[in-house]
Formats: structure tokens, C-alpha cells, sequence
């Protein structure tokens, strides 16, 4: 049902989470939160509320692509996420790159 709410025809993103909420789709409420409601900030809200290692770990991937780099630490540290040091690693490898062409 909440894929169907999520199709483009009927955009109906807010009750795609909730109907995913009720039934502790806890990852794919997050992952609409973040892919077609654009916001960070539910995100963060939703994952304290249900405070999902899984979901913790989305909201970093997001905050880290998004550039917020603490805020995406600090949720792969709720994640208990250790996979994700690479993909930080990687990142700041590439702002440092960027940052010296800059100057």
C-alpha cells in the first residue's frame, strides 16, 4: 500500500509514512522521509523516535551526501555503524582534494 501511496501519480508521501510507521517499516519510512520529502530534519526526528540502528545509518548516508559531516558522524556513531568510516574516509579525502585546488 505505501508503495503505491509513493508513485508519482499519486505523490502521497505523507501517508506512505505513516502507513510504514504502523507496521515498523522503520527503513523505508526513513527512506522516504529523506528521498521524497527532502528533509533532514524529519529524519533526524524519526530516527531518535525510533532510534533504529538501520535507520541511524540511512540518515548518515544522507546527512553525508546532504555535507553535513558532524551531524552524519554522529549518526553513524547511534548506528553502531563501523562500514561507514570508509565512506566518511572518502569523503574528507575528497574535500581536502577540492580545498587545495582552491587555494
Amino acid at each position: 500500500m505505501a508503495d503505491i501511496a509513493c508513485q508519482d501519480a499519486y505523490k502521497l508521501y505523507e501517508e506512505a509514512v505513516e502507513i510504514l510507521k504502523k507496521f515498523n517499516l522503520n527503513e523505508q519510512a526513513v527512506e522516504v522521509l529523506l528521498v521524497h520529502l527532502e528533509s533532514l530534519e524529519r529524519g533526524v526526528e524519526f530516527a531518535t523516535r525510533c532510534d533504529d540502528t538501520k535507520v541511524w545509518s540511512r540518515l548518515g548516508r544522507a546527512q553525508l551526501d546532504a555535507n553535513y559531516i558532524k551531524e552524519a558522524v554522529e549518526s553513524f556513531i547511534r548506528a553502531d555503524d563501523a562500514d561507514s568510516y570508509l565512506q566518511v574516509s572518502i569523503f574528507f579525502e575528497r574535500v581536502t582534494k577540492e580545498g587545495s585546488r582552491k587555494n
